[in-house]
Protein backbone atom coordinates (compact mmCIF):
# COMPACT_ATOMS: atom_id res chain seq x y z
CA UNK A 1 0.00 0.00 0.00
CA UNK A 2 1.06 3.24 -0.81
CA UNK A 3 0.48 6.41 1.28
CA UNK A 4 1.19 10.20 0.32
CA UNK A 5 0.64 13.09 2.93
CA UNK A 6 2.36 14.14 5.81
CA UNK A 7 3.92 11.88 8.59
CA UNK A 8 0.82 13.07 10.96
CA UNK A 9 -1.68 11.89 8.15
CA UNK A 10 0.31 8.80 7.63
CA UNK A 11 0.22 8.22 11.70
CA UNK A 12 -3.44 8.40 11.48
CA UNK A 13 -4.01 6.26 8.59
CA UNK A 14 -1.98 3.55 10.04
CA UNK A 15 -3.65 3.92 13.36
CA UNK A 16 -7.60 3.75 12.57
CA UNK A 17 -7.02 2.12 8.81
CA UNK A 18 -6.98 -0.90 6.64
CA UNK A 19 -3.55 -1.63 7.84
CA UNK A 20 -4.58 -2.19 11.77
CA UNK A 21 -7.63 -3.51 10.85
CA UNK A 22 -5.98 -6.71 9.31
CA UNK A 23 -4.02 -7.24 11.98
CA UNK A 24 -7.11 -6.37 14.79
CA UNK A 25 -10.29 -5.80 13.75
CA UNK A 26 -12.24 -5.54 17.00
CA UNK A 27 -9.55 -3.44 18.79
CA UNK A 28 -9.97 -1.08 15.56
CA UNK A 29 -13.80 -1.29 15.56
CA UNK A 30 -14.03 0.01 19.35
CA UNK A 31 -11.55 2.43 18.80
CA UNK A 32 -13.28 4.03 15.78
CA UNK A 33 -16.57 3.34 17.42
CA UNK A 34 -15.66 5.32 20.76
CA UNK A 35 -13.84 8.01 18.64
CA UNK A 36 -17.09 8.09 16.71
CA UNK A 37 -19.35 8.61 19.78
CA UNK A 38 -16.92 11.51 21.40
CA UNK A 39 -16.85 13.20 18.12
CA UNK A 40 -20.60 13.33 17.90
CA UNK A 41 -21.44 14.32 21.70
CA UNK A 42 -18.83 17.06 21.64
CA UNK A 43 -20.09 18.40 18.22
CA UNK A 44 -23.68 18.69 20.26
CA UNK A 45 -22.58 20.30 23.26
CA UNK A 46 -20.18 22.63 20.83
CA UNK A 47 -23.52 23.29 18.42
CA UNK A 48 -25.61 23.86 21.63
CA UNK A 49 -23.18 26.94 22.84
CA UNK A 50 -23.19 28.15 19.43
CA UNK A 51 -26.82 28.48 19.67
CA UNK A 52 -26.91 30.09 23.15
CA UNK A 53 -24.54 32.79 21.93
CA UNK A 54 -26.38 33.20 18.41
CA UNK A 55 -29.77 33.76 20.76
CA UNK A 56 -27.87 36.16 22.94
CA UNK A 57 -27.29 38.27 19.75
CA UNK A 58 -23.31 37.14 19.30
CA UNK A 59 -21.47 34.90 16.91
CA UNK A 60 -18.17 33.43 17.18
CA UNK A 61 -15.94 32.60 14.37
CA UNK A 62 -12.00 32.24 13.02
CA UNK A 63 -9.20 30.73 14.37
CA UNK A 64 -9.62 28.71 18.02
CA UNK A 65 -13.85 29.36 17.55
CA UNK A 66 -14.09 26.16 19.57
CA UNK A 67 -12.34 27.52 22.58
CA UNK A 68 -13.73 30.25 22.62
CA UNK A 69 -17.42 29.38 22.00
CA UNK A 70 -17.16 27.24 25.30
CA UNK A 71 -15.25 30.62 27.10
CA UNK A 72 -18.14 33.08 25.76
CA UNK A 73 -21.44 30.31 25.89
CA UNK A 74 -21.13 31.39 30.20
CA UNK A 75 -21.42 35.17 29.17
CA UNK A 76 -24.79 34.35 27.42
CA UNK A 77 -26.04 31.66 29.62
CA UNK A 78 -24.57 32.28 33.25
CA UNK A 79 -22.87 30.43 36.06
CA UNK A 80 -25.31 27.35 35.40
CA UNK A 81 -22.80 26.72 32.00
CA UNK A 82 -19.45 27.20 34.27
CA UNK A 83 -18.76 23.41 35.30
CA UNK A 84 -20.07 22.38 31.42
CA UNK A 85 -17.61 25.10 29.70
CA UNK A 86 -14.68 23.58 31.40
CA UNK A 87 -15.22 20.29 30.91
CA UNK A 88 -15.66 20.62 26.95
CA UNK A 89 -12.80 22.93 26.78
CA UNK A 90 -11.20 19.75 28.62
CA UNK A 91 -13.00 17.63 25.50
CA UNK A 92 -11.77 19.77 23.15
CA UNK A 93 -8.32 19.14 24.01
CA UNK A 94 -9.29 15.28 24.15
CA UNK A 95 -10.90 15.45 20.64
CA UNK A 96 -8.04 18.04 18.99
CA UNK A 97 -5.31 14.68 19.84
CA UNK A 98 -8.11 11.82 18.41
CA UNK A 99 -8.33 14.03 15.34
CA UNK A 100 -5.02 15.36 14.64
CA UNK A 101 -2.69 12.15 16.29
CA UNK A 102 -3.82 8.86 18.10
CA UNK A 103 -7.10 7.37 17.53
CA UNK A 104 -6.83 5.04 19.62
CA UNK A 105 -6.79 7.48 22.94
CA UNK A 106 -10.27 7.17 23.88
CA UNK A 107 -11.60 4.94 26.39
CA UNK A 108 -15.68 3.77 26.71
CA UNK A 109 -15.79 5.12 30.41
CA UNK A 110 -15.23 8.36 28.43
CA UNK A 111 -17.24 8.06 25.52
CA UNK A 112 -20.27 7.54 28.01
CA UNK A 113 -19.19 10.70 30.24
CA UNK A 114 -19.58 12.97 27.22
CA UNK A 115 -22.34 11.38 25.98
CA UNK A 116 -23.81 12.19 28.99
CA UNK A 117 -22.36 15.91 29.96
CA UNK A 118 -23.42 16.59 26.28
CA UNK A 119 -26.97 15.82 27.00
CA UNK A 120 -26.94 17.53 29.84
CA UNK A 121 -25.68 20.79 28.27
CA UNK A 122 -27.95 20.35 25.65
CA UNK A 123 -30.94 20.48 27.82
CA UNK A 124 -29.45 23.43 29.87
CA UNK A 125 -29.29 25.04 26.71
CA UNK A 126 -32.56 24.42 25.76
CA UNK A 127 -34.38 25.68 28.54
CA UNK A 128 -32.43 28.79 28.87
CA UNK A 129 -33.38 29.45 25.42
CA UNK A 130 -37.46 28.75 26.88
CA UNK A 131 -36.77 30.76 29.38
CA UNK A 132 -34.59 33.80 28.22
CA UNK A 133 -35.93 33.64 24.92
CA UNK A 134 -39.15 32.23 24.79
CA UNK A 135 -40.11 33.89 21.15
CA UNK A 136 -37.20 31.59 19.56
CA UNK A 137 -38.15 28.27 20.56
CA UNK A 138 -40.00 26.25 18.45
Amino acid sequence: MKFSGTKRQKKKWTSCGPLLLVTSPMRHWMACQQTGRIATAYNAALQAAKMAIACAGYRVTGAGHHRISFEVVRLAIGKAADPYSDYFDRCRRKRNVIDYDDAFVATETEALEIVAKAKQFVDLVEQWIAKAHPSLKA
